[in-house]
């Protein structure tokens, strides 16, 4: 075990959390998962791999929710058939019998391409199915995820307080974006080893590149593309929360900054993604915005974008004609991106991925052992059919998570954070090696199952007194007025 720098600010965030418990410290995992680069510790008995800053103050979360009196029957309860808290749990079990048990079974007989440790350089190559620490971390890092969500769904049924996620995303916003500046300016002036501080995780640094002449932004991440596909989360989040005029007032500032890293991280994948999202986000709220109910800054938008689109779109042709800065930029990072090295390699990985997938007769070669460039082939390729069906089968009913209309303010926090969800499934789908979806995202779904079963059972004990009380004739609705 090897001790860093970010050691100490592990130590601190746990104590943190410690103290505020698991709703209320959930600003700390937020406001560690933008330092992606920051190692808690690093573990050069299997192969230098890092365990950073989010990692760390997950299973310190988790510690503190186990050591509460009654949490495993709280826990137990979360787990009530079909939840999304059950679906998971039966997810994660197929994972761990694929992950230890497929690589021997298929050990030798087919071609993997997977991740080589050498004097601290990481490169993707191509090998035969064997066991490997790979299979550790990856099985680790799946089972954090698995654990928080069940942490958050457990910890927010019991106390659903959308303040307290919201609180977490206002300063993992915060903290990223000024994270992302401070990174680009640093760099302009000629400092950026000051960052090095933080950069403790042993992980491939691409923190020097430029695209067209510009820095690509990648703040507390190791590449533009993982920036890039955090930023979606947020950008998802406030998106949603901001269109549903949540009481935070400065959501639009929230957005705002989302946006613009989002911009200058000069990830395509998280360009695509966004893309997609956008046109997602539309079609599921369209209702809303045709009935008479449209509010007027949404009014305002809808008018402005359609009088602007047609703008944009011809001064973009037209700067891509004349301007060869503009060309080259579009060209790298659109229109020639899948004929690029990079873009050839990344569809080599999926072909074999796939390869892979029928070749273990459609079960799966288990996590860490296959690596690809799209998150449902890793999927296939790594969990089988039937694990990519249980994991389906989970993002589903979060997306069915019924959501408390009777609670304005948690309605849109459960909204807002399926919406984030969504982002982050999309730029998983381009570019995502792995079944593994991220911390903040199984942190975001956790929230939206705890959110949504603790208003539930909040509004049933609630219609319960009402009935119970003198003039229980009055309708639910009308009591939440009252109150």
């Amino acid at each position: 075990m090897q001790i860093v720098p970010t050691t100490l600010i592990a130590v601190l965030a746990a104590l943190f959390v410690l103290r505020l418990g698991p709703v209320r410290g959930l600003w700390v995992l937020f406001a560690s998962l933008p330092l992606g680069v920051a190692a808690a510790i690093n573990l050069p008995a299997l192969g230098g791999a890092s365990i950073v800053l989010a990692d760390a103050v997950t299973v310190t979360l988790v510690g503190v929710l186990l050591l509460q009196r009654g949490a495993m029957g709280r826990v137990l309860r979360t787990l009530r058939v079909p939840s999304p808290a059950f679906l998971m749990l039966l997810l994660f079990l197929y994972a761990i019998f694929a992950t230890l048990f497929f690589p021997r079974i298929f050990a030798g007989s087919i071609e993997v391409f997977g991740i080589a440790r050498t004097a601290g350089q990481i490169g993707i190559v191509s090998t035969p199915l064997t066991p490997s620490a790979g299979n550790v971390t990856q099985l680790f890092r799946f089972t954090l995820g698995v654990m928080i969500f069940l942490t958050l769904a457990t910890a927010f049924g019991r106390t659903p307080d959308p303040n307290a996620v919201l609180k977490a995303l206002v300063i993992d916003a915060v903290v990223h974006v000024s994270l992302g500046f401070s990174e680009v300016i640093l760099f302009t002036i000629g400092q950026s080893q000051i960052f090095d501080f933080i950069r403790t995780a042993n992980y491939a640094m691409a923190t020097n590149h430029l695209m067209a002449g510009m820095k690509r932004m990648v703040g507390g991440f190791p590449e533009a593309s993982s920036f890039g596909y955090h930023t979606l989360g947020l950008f998802g989040f406030w998106m949603q929360y901001w269109f549903d005029r949540g009481s935070y007032r400065h959501a639009q500032w929230m957005l705002l900054g989302a946006f613009i890293v989002l911009i200058l991280s000069t990830s395509t994948s998280a360009y695509l993604a966004s893309a997609f999202f956008l046109c997602a986000f539309a079609a599921a709220n369209y209702r809303r915005v045709i009935t008479s109910n449209v509010k007027t800054h949404i009014a305002w938008i809808l008018a402005g974008g359609l009088t602007l689109l047609p703008i944009a779109c011809a001064a973009l042709v037209v700067a891509y004609q004349a301007i060869p800065d503009v060309t080259a930029y579009f060209d790298r990072m659109l229109f020639n991106k899948l004929s690029s090295d990079s873009g050839v390699e990344r569809m080599s990985w999926n072909r074999q991925a796939f390869q892979n997938f029928t070749d273990t007769w459609m079960i799966g070669a288990g996590l860490g052992s296959v690596r690809a460039s799209n998150w449902l082939v890793a999927c296939l390729a790594s969990l089988g059919a039937v694990g990519t069906f249980l994991f389906l089968a989970v993002l589903y009913s979060l997306a069915r998570a019924p959501v408390p209309e009777d609670w304005r303010e948690t309605a849109i926090v459960i909204r807002s954070l399926k919406s984030g969800c969504l982002a982050l499934l999309l730029g998983a789908l381009i570019t995502t090696p792995t079944p593994n979806l991220g911390i903040a995202f199984f942190a975001m779904a956790g929230a939206i199952t705890g959110l949504s079963a603790g208003a539930a059972r909040l509004g049933q004990a609630s219609r319960q007194r009402l009935r119970s009380a003198p003039g229980g004739g009055a309708t639910f609705q009308e009591w939440v007025e009252r109150k």
